[in-house]
């Protein structure tokens, strides 16, 4: 009895404060108030050129009434647009959950690209994306400063072994520091793709059981018209016979595959289509995983893989 006692004790006092702690230790916090607190995912901070994008989680002591979707979130996670030498952000896309991290909700902003001129908010009118995006810079300036240590380190070494190439290695240092600040180029990646990742993510194990109980892609694409293709929500698109859905977009298409590459590793059907957009730079490559015989089916599909 005494020992029941105890873990009921446990249950009520020790779990609601973890339940307020960021969910791993990847997040870290950048602004709380008595409301709510709000976290940076570290591993997910990226950045090219002038461009940064950030994933941050805010959860509320208490649920609140979120207008655009008319329910009650427990906490919302956002990817947050940066653009560095304009001083704006925008909100790629937001996904709201209720109090059992299960998502009730999700707005997007899909096709928006490196250059985009929706970026209209300045940042310091927003003290939490002023704490985000403060973070979020100071996150980059740590792992360009590593990489530049490291880099220095290598070519010291390099030095020491082998003088006669000194003038070599210091003009390579010098090619290296110029480039430290590249990173993965963004794309309109759909939110899918990187926020709709659950707190507790599902083991690899259950991931590589959902395949698709429909043909090949290489049947499915003989049949698939893309002229009479619509897109009928979020990321779900179908010729009027056949449903897929996107996972990403790229502008390079070795990217594209290498992500094709990566699903298929996990058992999904995934490949890639071409379409041509004028105002966006020409051809893009989209990732999508498919074919499926009705929407109930690709939904279900797609939520297995969330």
């Amino acid at each position: 009895m005494k020992h029941a006692l105890i873990f009921l004790f446990c249950l009520v006092i020790i779990v609601p404060n973890v339940k307020a702690q960021a969910p791993n230790a990847k997040w870290v916090s950048v602004f709380a108030t008595a409301e709510q607190n709000v976290y940076l995912d570290t591993s997910n901070v990226k950045q090219t050129e002038s461009q940064i994008t950030s994933l941050c989680l805010t959860i509320y002591k208490e649920p609140v009434l979120v207008g655009s979707i008319n329910k009650n979130a427990k906490s919302i996670k956002s990817q947050i647009f940066f653009n560095k030498t304009e001083k704006k952000y925008t909100v790629i896309g937001t996904l709201f959950y209720d109090g059992n991290w299960k998502i009730i909700g999700e707005t997007s902003l899909p096709g928006l690209s490196v250059g985009n001129p929706t970026l209209a908010v300045p940042i310091d009118s927003n003290e939490i994306m002023k704490a985000v995006y403060d973070k979020s810079v100071e996150i980059i300036t740590k792992k360009n400063n590593e990489s530049a240590a490291s880099e220095v380190s290598k070519n010291t070494v390099k030095g020491k072994t082998a003088s006669t190439k000194s003038e070599k290695t210091q003009a390579a240092t010098k090619d290296t520091s110029k480039t430290i600040d590249k990173r993965e180029s963004l794309t309109e990646k759909f939110i899918d793709k990187k926020l709709s990742e659950e707190t507790e993510a599902a083991p690899m194990s259950k991931q590589k059981e959902s395949k698709p109980s429909t043909k090949t892609t290489a049947e499915a694409n003989s049949d698939y018209s893309l002229s009479e293709e619509k897109n009928l929500h979020g990321t779900i698109f179908t010729d009027g016979t056949q449903y897929c859905f996107q996972v990403s977009s790229w502008k390079i298409k070795s990217k594209a595959e290498s992500e094709v590459e990566r699903l298929k590793k996990l058992g999904h059907n995934a490949f890639i289509t071409e379409v041509y957009i004028s105002n966006r730079g020409g051809t893009w490559y989209r990732v999508r995983i498919g074919y499926f015989n009705s929407l109930e089916e690709t939904e279900s599909y797609l939520k297995r893989m969330r």
